[in-house]
């Protein structure tokens, strides 16, 4: 599945991001970001480490959740996103959109784009208007 905020797109089958450019994310840190991506609210800290490790009497300290969240930064950051992760102290992390902390909708792009193509069939202006939510269905539709 294609999972989409802002200028970015991380497609989870994959574990590749897109923004400026692309890049692969490890399966740890592809597991936050997938679970932030999904999320349009603060994410703690536990429930990301129950996430990535079921049983966590067997996995390794909370922190590796802080690890991932600053590789996920700095990735982020070297793409040219327009999103970020921020740090809700005591609460945990979520997704910040471009431009601010509004919360945006997450609406998967596989959606999106099979309305679209349903849509160009019987409706085409209105095609074009669902095309126009992000370029990447632009492409994908071309």
């Amino acid at each position: 599945m294609i999972l989409a905020r802002g200028n970015v797109t991380f497609d989870t089958r994959s574990g590749c991001i897109r923004a400026g450019s692309t890049e692969h994310v490890p399966p740890g840190p592809g597991i936050v970001l997938e679970v932030l991506l999904r999320t349009n609210s603060i994410v703690s800290r536990d429930a990301l480490l129950d996430r990535i490790w079921n049983n966590r009497a067997n996995g390794p300290d909370a922190k590796i959740v802080d690890i991932y969240v600053c590789k996920l930064r700095h990735l982020l950051t070297a793409i040219g996103a327009d999103i970020s992760i921020s740090t809700s102290h005591g609460r945990g992390y979520g997704i910040e959109p471009p431009g601010g902390s509004t919360a945006e909708a997450v609406v998967p792009v596989t959606l999106l784009h099979e309305a679209a193509v349903a849509l160009r069939r019987i409706a085409p202006s209105l095609a074009r208007k669902i095309e126009s939510y992000g370029p990447h269905l632009h492409r994908e539709l071309a």
